[in-house]
């Protein structure tokens, strides 16, 4: 059987939406749902109401990286939104 290189095997990248923006609407509502709902992606996703938890997720991380690059993060009701650390069973799965 003839042998698959990686490029082969790997699907071409489609985008099924046009990038979007996030308004500062949907950011405050990102914020109060990650403090609410910690690592819940889809009720995340639900109490935000216009994003995936595929595009909450990217979020999150991003506005992690930029937090930390930063030295400080956005600050909800007097308190800094922080994202917790991913749930013991997830970090046991992936080691």
């Amino acid at each position: 059987s003839p042998r698959r290189t990686a490029a082969a095997a790997r699907r071409k990248y489609t985008m099924t939406r046009p990038r979007q923006q996030w308004s500062a609407a949907e950011h405050a509502l990102f914020l109060s749902g990650l403090r609410r709902f910690q690592r819940d992606w889809k009720a995340i996703e639900r109490h935000v109401g216009t994003k995936t938890a595929v595009q909450i997720r990217s979020h999150a991380q991003k506005y992690l990286l930029r937090a930390q690059r930063a030295g400080r993060f956005e600050v909800l009701d007097g308190v800094p939104v922080t994202i917790p650390p991913p749930r013991r069973k997830a970090l046991e799965e992936a080691g």
